[in-house]
């Protein structure tokens, strides 16, 4: 199954890439360099968290429960970058010399420490490492202001939001992310809620995955406290943040910086990958909470926290005034103009050393990865 998804992800991006005269790619797509180097065009990465080796911080699917040493932390990235490359070695090539035309190739080879980066957060976030090298840009976030155009609240949800109340507004959502237990998600929810008196609008993402009937429950949880609990489907997040005092999310990348641009303490709830990331670095910044164990008592807490600690909301609201004053966008444009033959170059570089050796192809191979992304993290503040 494997082996053919990525036999059509090779052929589809070959067909998409005719004509480009540069590819900027996620690195989670893993096979541009190929193209690139059959194209002989510049090659750059463009992602929202960090993927590049450092000492300062594990890799962001390497979290540990605890910090284990700049070597862990350095290490994290060679092993996830060539398990990767081991994964998918046999078929790559095979499609290089097949397809492209080009010899084979290996890990070393692709000289990936050489690719120009363009990472889509805010440096006040994640500040570069000492370690990175100039090609390696935090270029801001990239926004996307009013996606939907024609958007208009519904005038339920805008009484709600504008209500005269002396307890604190918070969103609480999570994405369209699946839990074993949507009901028991629901039910802490609303006890939580209830117990640091707050208000909150709760985008039940997370429930709308069940099947046709078996909603009911947490609909009637939902709406039995219509004065503390609004309940939505979805909502534009430019829009509602910078009206609450709060956000409680799941910790994925385009939420937690539309949180952090609103200026907003932020509670992360992570469930898998990245998530644990930035829940450890919101945490660390003093504007907000991580919970690993969502539970009724610490939710409920963490709730507390956000929406009274007005030192947190002093914070958090420096930090949105440094996200806002980023031009992330012109940035990464600037970025890509200065590096355009350095990026070319490292293609070059790459073909000359697949065209002098006679190695031959790297056979499929897989390395074990712990499944637990869960820990904390030390950056650089």
């Amino acid at each position: 199954m494997f082996k053919g998804w990525i036999d059509e992800l090779l052929e589809k991006t070959w067909k998409a890439v005719q004509g480009t005269d540069i590819i900027i790619e996620s690195p989670s797509a893993m096979i541009g360099i190929h193209m690139a180097e059959a194209l002989c065009v510049p090659y750059f990465r463009a992602f929202p968290m960090p993927m590049t080796r450092t000492r300062s911080f594990p890799h962001p699917f390497a979290t540990p429960n605890h910090p284990k040493g700049r070597l862990y932390n350095d290490m994290t990235y060679v092993l996830f970058d060539y398990a990767i490359w081991r994964a998918i070695a046999a078929r790559t090539n095979t499609f290089r010399t097949t397809q492209l035309k080009i010899p084979p190739t290996s890990y070393d080879k692709l000289e990936i420490w050489k690719i120009p980066y363009l990472y889509s957060f805010s440096p006040s976030i994640v500040p570069s490492p000492l370690d990175w090298l100039d090609w390696i840009h935090c270029t801001g976030y990239w926004f996307l202001d009013n996606p939907q155009t024609g958007w208009k609240p519904d005038p339920k949800l805008k009484a709600f939001v504008e209500a005269k109340d002396t307890r604190p507004l918070v969103y609480i959502g999570f994405g369209s992310i699946i839990v074993s237990d949507p009901k028991e998600i629901t039910r802490i929810i609303v006890e939580a809620v209830l117990l640091s008196n707050v208000r909150a609008i709760v985008s039940r993402g997370w429930s709308s995955r069940l099947q046709e009937g078996k909603n009911q429950e947490e609909d009637d949880m939902l709406t039995k406290y219509p004065d503390a609990i609004f309940s939505i489907h979805s909502v534009p997040h430019d829009w509602l943040f910078p009206q609450v005092r709060a956000v409680v999310h799941h910790g994925g990348a385009g939420t937690t910086a539309a949180g952090l641009r609103a200026g907003r303490p932020t509670i992360i709830k992570p469930f898998f990958a990245d998530q644990f990331f930035w829940g450890e670095r919101v945490e660390e910044m003093g504007i907000g909470r991580c919970i690993k164990q969502m539970t009724v008592e610490s939710l409920s807490a963490a709730l507390r926290v956000v929406s009274t600690d007005e030192h947190m909301l002093k914070l958090a609201k420096k930090v949105g005034e440094k996200i806002l004053s980023e031009t992330g966008v012109e940035t990464a444009i600037q970025c890509i103009y200065r590096d355009m033959e350095l990026a070319k170059a490292r293609t070059l570089s790459s073909i000359q050393k697949t065209t002098f050796s006679n190695e031959d192809h790297i056979e499929d191979g897989w390395t074990l990865i712990d499944k637990s992304t869960s820990g904390s993290i030390s950056p650089a503040p």
